[in-house]
């Protein structure tokens, strides 16, 4: 695989924190409304709640830890496989990588 064009790499530099922030409100929506699951009790909203952080972290981390210009379209990938990154935001991308990452989701 060769390197990402500079504009592109630059986009997706730009855009890991307003995307996280997206992410996380919608992940924070989600440990609220176990919150607030009536049918729990505390104990099991308590540890659904340790589960799911549990499992977002790891996403986070593999998404957005270490990412370099020679990562990027793999990180890309990750991000739009979890939901953090939409058909929207790889709008501002070139043609070229978003057949890449097209590609990547048809052999999923």
């Amino acid at each position: 695989m060769h390197k990402p064009k500079e504009s592109d790499w630059r986009i997706f530099r730009d855009s890991l924190p307003i995307w996280r922030e997206k992410y996380l409100i919608k992940i924070n929506q989600q440990i609220s409304t176990i919150l607030n699951d009536p049918q729990k009790t505390a104990t099991e909203r308590f540890w659904d709640i340790y589960e799911f952080q549990k499992k977002q972290s790891k996403i986070l981390r593999f998404c957005l830890d270490r990412y370099s210009r020679s990562s990027m379209y793999l990180k890309l990938h990750a991000m739009v496989d979890c939901g953090m990154v939409t058909d929207k935001d790889l709008a501002a991308f070139s043609d070229e990588l978003k057949e890449i990452i097209s590609f990547w989701q048809s052999k999923i």
